[in-house]
């Protein structure tokens, strides 16, 4: 579950909603679209978070990845800049690699 599941932020439904409705990661307790930009709904308005261009600011931004259904996740954050180093495993880096060369014969 994430960690705005468990900490009562929203519930399992309500974040299943947001995701159906196009959420497709969570950064530093925001919601994120597949392109790595702010999603638009009701939970951002309201969340006090550190904003995303802050985030992008920062010059060292590690994210650690390991478990598979994070894939989306991780490719989101990657295309809005929200990562400059990674940490995954040789399985995930394979998918990385595979996608982003999809993506550039395309």
């Amino acid at each position: 579950d994430s960690h705005l599941v468990k900490c009562g932020a929203l519930s399992a439904a309500e974040l299943a909603a947001l995701g159906d409705a196009g959420a497709a990661a969570v950064i530093a307790g925001r919601l994120i679209d597949a392109d790595g930009q702010l999603f638009d709904c009701s939970y951002n308005r309201r969340c006090m978070s550190a904003d995303l261009d802050s985030i992008r600011a920062i010059p060292k931004r590690m994210m650690v990845v390991e478990e598979a259904e994070k894939f989306a996740p991780l490719v989101a954050a990657i295309r809005g800049g929200l990562v400059s180093h990674l940490v995954v495993t040789a399985s995930m880096a394979r998918r990385l690699l595979a996608r982003w060369t999809q993506e550039e014969a395309a």
